[in-house]
């Protein structure tokens, strides 16, 4: 469900979602395997009218840095190079960013140890994410809760998940709500996945 609202209003539990710590999945135990259950996974959180974070979760050791600019073309700005350890969030702070504002970012990640010898930094795709906006402005959210996309055919209403994020993507809302178990401890499906992506 997205609702738009037309002034910027006070809602203090919202603000204190979005503007608290940054959210980063943590690592599950899957039969012994920790980390993501993708190779890599990217959450950005507390995004002020300057700065933002983005939290990395890796399955391998290797090191990684962000770049992000202003256009997608154009990212000529560039975190720290960090560490990144298996199964361990590392967040990167995104500094100098106007007010209301898109970003565009990308992570450039480069996996070190057996099996890496020479590997180059890898970009992980650009995505973007938008700068708190000025008092009065209007902005768009979504809420989704509880679409349990592990339980297929039991709890989940796979269809009606996949229209529900596809509105959802095509309003790029300011931010997102997920209640619930959309992030879960089993893998969704393939087509589901795919909306999530």
């Amino acid at each position: 469900m997205v609702h738009r609202i037309g002034k910027l209003v006070c809602i203090p539990l919202i603000w204190c979602l979005c503007a608290g710590n940054c959210v980063a999945a943590q690592p599950r135990d899957r039969g012994g395997q920790t980390g993501p259950v993708h190779s890599l996974s990217v959450l950005v959180g507390r995004p002020t009218q300057s700065t933002a974070a983005v939290s990395v979760l890796s399955q391998n050791m290797g090191e990684a840095y962000v770049e992000f600019g202003t256009t997608r073309e154009s990212l000529k700005q560039r975190t720290e190079l960090r560490g990144v350890s298996a199964g361990v969030p590392t967040e990167f702070e995104l500094t100098g960013l106007r007010e209301d504002s898109e970003v565009f970012y990308q992570v450039q990640v480069r996996s070190i140890g057996r099996g890496a010898a020479g590997a180059g930094y890898v970009g992980q795709g650009v995505h973007s994410l938008r700068t708190r906006r000025r008092a009065g402005s209007s902005f768009c959210f979504a809420v989704q809760g509880d679409s349990h996309p592990e339980r297929p055919g039991r709890k989940n209403a796979e269809e009606q998940n996949i229209r529900t994020l596809s509105n959802v993507t095509a309003d790029r809302p300011d931010f997102s709500i997920l209640k619930g178990d959309a992030f879960s401890n089993c893998i969704p499906s393939k087509s589901f996945q795919g909306t999530l992506s």
